[in-house]
């Protein structure tokens, strides 16, 4: 049995479903799974970054997570594909402990505000301990 479908298993690796301030692509190289405190950092950044951009101006905004937990050949294959960008060894999403944010969505097609907005929530929360940021781009 894979270890990430032991993890699921057991308890250590929880499912994620679409919350408020973010939606979830199709992930191709990764398995919607976090750890539960991992899934708990996701769910408040995304009800966090609503808040920030909830006006009357702004209908609604949300971001985009595009990868999460990756199995050995999920990393692997992902690597391949891009080795610029994925870990050689094992990288936190081998434990379901990262996630990548891919894009910011708003219904008037400008990010601007949104991203200003996210990047003031990920700063706070880094700064809170809460989370690590590590930009790839």
């Amino acid at each position: 049995m894979p270890l990430i479908c032991k993890w699921i298993k057991s308890g250590e690796l929880i499912p994620v479903h679409e919350s408020v301030g973010f939606k979830i692509t199709i992930l191709k190289y990764s398995s919607a799974y976090l750890t539960p405190l991992a899934k708990k950092r996701l769910v408040e950044m995304g009800e966090r970054f609503s808040k920030s951009v909830t006006t009357k101006r702004t209908i609604w905004y949300y971001f985009i997570v595009s990868s999460m937990t990756r199995s050995q050949l999920q990393q692997n294959n992902l690597r391949n594909l891009l080795p610029k960008v994925a870990t050689k060894d094992n990288s936190p999403h081998s434990y379901g402990m990262a996630f990548d944010i891919s894009m910011i969505i708003s219904r008037n097609n400008s990010c601007n505000e949104g991203l200003k907005s996210l990047e003031k929530v990920m700063r706070e929360m880094q700064a809170e301990g809460k989370i690590f940021l590590c930009p790839e781009s």
